[in-house]
């Protein structure tokens, strides 16, 4: 079958593979994952009888890293956004608010095994990249209405505004509809022709996978035509049947004992033409040619990625891990020397031939435990002499301790983080702690930021594929707490929506809080809360401005306005309590003192004059006096 399209981009494919190759080796890819299994010692390591000493530090500082990468309980918010010139906020939000319950819903699901899939996807970054698909997938059933208009309330056919065409009802109704997450294996993922920092700057991107030619032939949305011609695959795959009867085996099975089972498949996103290709590589058809799905009058890439680090130039980023391998090298290397030198720590003799009258003391000797001698020729018969051990120097010691330090500054690790004790004096430990967290934050803002991008997509395939009604599980009493109101427990329900109630534009924004990301970022919010909640106790002043009281929450990394609104709020009416309490403090001391008799300290004062000047205010200086000895107060100096 003669396909110009598909070898067109067939040998695009080639240079891109090419070009793939080339980077991999150069950052030994291959290699650095298998650093992360375990399998260190490539230099002749199966040619001696016992496995070399392996100190795995790679897996380790992953394993540190993950936890503070991984999300846990994650929380997407949705807030509304303008996408056209005509806004209306109010739908918007509304909108907005059924979104992210959907989404919350979606991602909590265990079927979709999102967990395991992006939980794969943040490793994929360590050694090459990741990559991730968000797409649409359902069961079909047909359709008894096929090829009959889709009519309008008003029974008139609904209409294609770029073809003036009727729609009609599809052969086929879905059932069973679902998103689904799938992690791409970074091996396998393909950036061609002009490439930059990320996909919108690329002029295509795609991915190979294998498929059974049943499963492709199930497949209606691919082109049966060209699937009918099919009749022999390339690959095999494991439980392939390489033992068949040759007097029973059906033509079919003929076929496939020549080559295999399985089909390479190419799908290809072309950035720039804004189209999805899917490809059969050995033979070099087009299964499917369509354009890429659309929310309102925007197109969208089904894929987010994340890359660590980026290069000054491509798409391709510099391997994390790249860096860890020579100092690994180094610390296996030292820790093999010094296991080499333990176990030749072994008392060595050599005797001259004829020393011993009789060789059966000898094999006394040698087989005793700790003891083994050799015969030698010349020197003098009435000794023997013991083989000096090899001297282990101190800088062998040394070199290990070193290049795990090393390492440690390259992965941005501390000794606290892998729960060691560190040799440095506390504050310098904590310095080292608090500069490695610093280092972390911007990793989990690149995580946190390729959430915020699974999210979005997530919304765009429901709200451009689903058909049918779904259920969202939905929090009644999301917006009816009030401040100094009831706490009210949080209630939920599930409702039945369709993606008409999503609209039709892409008028919102994904959020997602970092301190839901894992259990270490939460400790690290709890902290900043606390410490905002002591600044707002021990300066009650700054609660009056809601400038300080912003800039004082995010001087201690707290950003839930939510929260900074209710506490300033709280932290308010404190200090109007303390005030009020000083005035009655300044007035009963002014009574005690007999200020206010007689209106200059004597006794004998008009009565009437005196119920005035006590119901009066304090002035200001008799209110600092007072606020000065509150605890707290003052000048601002907490209580110790």
């Amino acid at each position: 079958m003669n396909d110009p399209l598909a070898s067109a981009w067939m040998r695009k494919i080639f240079k891109a593979n090419k070009y793939y190759e080339d980077w991999s080796n150069k950052f030994k890819c291959n290699e650095l994952e298998e650093y992360y299994y375990g399998f260190q010692w490539k230099d002749g390591s199966t040619a001696v009888k016992y496995d070399r000493y392996t100190i795995n530090l790679i897996f380790s500082t992953i394993e540190v890293k993950k936890p503070t990468l991984l999300f846990q309980n994650v929380l997407f918010r949705v807030k509304p956004r303008p996408a056209a010139g005509e806004f209306d906020f109010k739908s918007s939000a509304e909108r907005a608010s059924v979104r992210e319950d959907l989404l919350n819903t979606v991602v909590s699901n265990d079927e979709m095994d999102f967990d395991e899939e992006f939980e794969t996807f943040v490793v994929d970054a360590f050694f090459r990249f990741g990559v991730m698909e968000i797409g649409y997938s359902a069961n079909w059933i047909e359709n008894p209405a096929a090829d009959k208009p889709v009519l309008r309330s008003d029974n008139n056919p609904y209409v294609d505004p770029e073809t003036d065409e009727e729609i009609k009802q599809p052969k086929e109704l879905p059932e069973d509809e679902r998103v689904y997450f799938k992690r791409i294996p970074p091996w396998r993922f393909r950036v061609g022709g002009v490439d930059g920092f990320q996909f919108k700057n690329c002029s295509w991107v795609g991915y190979y996978d294998y498929f059974r030619i049943q499963d492709l032939k199930a497949n209606k949305a691919l082109n049966q035509k060209a699937l009918d011609e099919i009749n022999w695959a390339g690959m095999r795959s494991e439980d392939f049947p390489s033992e068949m009867n040759e007097e029973r085996h059906t033509p079919e099975q003929d076929e496939m004992l020549k080559g295999g089972d399985m089909i390479k498949i190419w799908t290809i996103y072309d950035i720039r033409a804004k189209k999805k290709y899917i490809f059969a590589e050995s033979q070099c058809i087009t299964l499917l040619e369509k354009k890429w799905p659309k929310v309102g009058k925007k197109s969208y890439l089904p894929l987010v990625s994340l890359k660590y680090v980026n290069k000054l130039r491509g798409w391709y980023p510099l391997p994390l891990v790249y860096n860890w391998k020579s100092p690994q090298d180094e610390i296996n290397e030292a820790r093999e020397q010094q296991r080499i030198h333990r176990r030749r720590a072994k008392r060595t003799y050599l005797y001259p031939d004829g020393f011993f009258a009789d060789d059966g003391e000898i094999d006394k000797i040698e087989n005793g435990p700790d003891m083994t001698f050799a015969k030698y020729q010349g020197g003098d018969p009435t000794k023997f002499y013991p083989v000096p051990n090899a001297p282990l120097d101190q800088v062998t010691q040394d070199s290990m301790i070193i290049s795990k330090d090393d390492l440690n500054i390259i992965s941005g690790t501390s000794s606290e983080q892998r729960g060691q004790a560190d040799r440095t004096t506390a504050t310098q430990a904590n310095l080292i702690d608090m500069r490695s967290q610093l280092r972390e934050t911007r990793a989990r803002i690149q995580v946190a930021n390729a959430l915020r991008d699974i999210g979005r997509i997530t919304l765009l395939v429901i709200q451009e594929n689903f058909s049918l009604e779904f259920w969202v599980k939905c929090r009644t009493n999301r917006n009816d707490e009030d401040f100094l109101g009831e706490f009210k427990e949080a209630q939920f329900e599930w409702k039945q929506f369709k993606a008409n109630d999503l609209g039709e534009d892409d008028d919102f924004q994904v959020d997602i809080s970092i301190d839901s990301i894992s259990p270490i970022e939460n400790g690290q919010a709890k902290s900043a809360f606390l410490e905002f909640l002591t600044i707002l106790t021990q300066f009650p002043q700054i609660a009056f401005d809601p400038v300080l009281v912003r800039e004082a929450a995010y001087r201690c990394n707290y950003r839930n306005e939510k929260v900074i609104a209710r506490m300033a709020q709280m932290a308010q009416i404190a200090a109007i309590g303390q005030v009020e309490a000083a005035k009655n403090g300044v007035m009963q001391q002014a009574l005690q003192s007999g200020m206010l008799i007689g209106g200059q300290g004597q006794p004998g004062g008009n009565p009437a004059q005196t119920r005035q000047a006590q119901m009066a205010a304090p002035g200001m200086t008799d209110l600092q006096t007072q606020l000065q000895n509150q605890p707290g107060v003052g000048m601002g100096v907490p209580v110790q």
